[in-house]
């Protein structure tokens, strides 16, 4: 405490309370502190006031991303429940389309390999009448 404050806690304390409320309010609370013990409130209230700045930036962040997002009306998301089950219907059909693509053509390639096994002798005995 300095000398200022000392005199200023010692008027008060010996009856010269209007001393006290003439002086500067950045004066008097550091001296009803000291008198009174509550320089932790003082401590505890600049925390608090540090961690609602700290805070509310956040909220001011996370309120500007929201603002950003668009939510779905319930129309709208019924609709787009309707078109994703529309679009699984057709993927199921499109599967059953290409396996039987996929039957066909192995069957096609299978009749290509037995027409070329059932032709090959028959070229091999047109070869051999032709150089005879």
């Amino acid at each position: 405490m300095d000398f200022e404050r000392f005199t200023l806690s010692m008027l008060l304390a010996q009856g010269g309370f209007a001393a006290f409320l003439q002086a500067a309010p950045d004066q008097r609370a550091p001296i009803l502190e000291q008198i009174t013990g509550s320089a932790i409130y003082s401590q505890i209230s600049t925390r608090v006031h540090e961690l609602r700045a700290i805070e509310s930036t956040k909220l001011n962040t996370l309120q500007a991303e929201l603002a950003g997002m668009a939510l779905l009306s319930t129309e709208d998301e019924s609709q787009l429940k309707t078109q994703l089950q529309q679009t699984k219907e057709k993927e199921l059909t499109l599967n059953g389309q290409r396996e039987q693509y996929r039957q066909a053509i192995e069957w096609l390639e299978a009749i290509d390999k037995l027409q070329q096994e059932l032709l090959l002798p028959y070229l091999q005995d047109q070869d051999h009448q032709e150089k005879a």
